[in-house]
């Protein structure tokens, strides 16, 4: 009786051995798996930095390339607006006298109006120099 109780205390370590093995490796596999996942985490966590960095570029480039567009249809506005008057004229030999008078009207405005502003340009200069002195 005392060897076959000897012989099932042998089996019973035996088995919990084996069971301690299969644990241990199990446990091994977890930790293989949560540093996996905490890899998969962080480049999941890389990816969609990046996707929302590319998102705000584009939108960004989106909102410039959106006021190009509308600036430049403002200028095609413009050149179509004053199209007429300018084929009226080239179809015309001569201007007449009150188109020559509006052309010179205009182009003493754009002279006073570049005159004011290189005069602007150079009282900021001054500024800009007074102010390096002061600094």
């Amino acid at each position: 009786h005392m060897e076959q109780l000897a012989a099932e205390l042998h089996d019973r370590r035996q088995r919990e051995n084996d069971l301690k093995e299969v644990v241990d490796k199990l446990n091994a596999e977890k930790g293989v798996l949560e540093e996996e996942k905490k890899q998969l985490a962080e480049l999941l966590q890389q990816v969609q930095t990046k996707k929302t960095e590319e998102f705000e570029r584009l939108r960004q480039e989106s909102e410039t390339l959106s006021g190009k567009c509308m600036a430049l249809q403002a200028t095609v506005d413009i050149l179509n607006d004053s199209r007429p008057s300018f084929v009226h004229m080239t179809s015309t030999s001569q201007p007449d006298s009150e188109e020559q008078e509006h052309m010179e009207q205009l182009a003493a405005e754009l002279h006073d109006r570049r005159q004011r502003e290189n005069d602007l340009k150079e009282v900021v200069d001054k500024l800009n120099a007074e102010k390096g002195v002061l600094e």
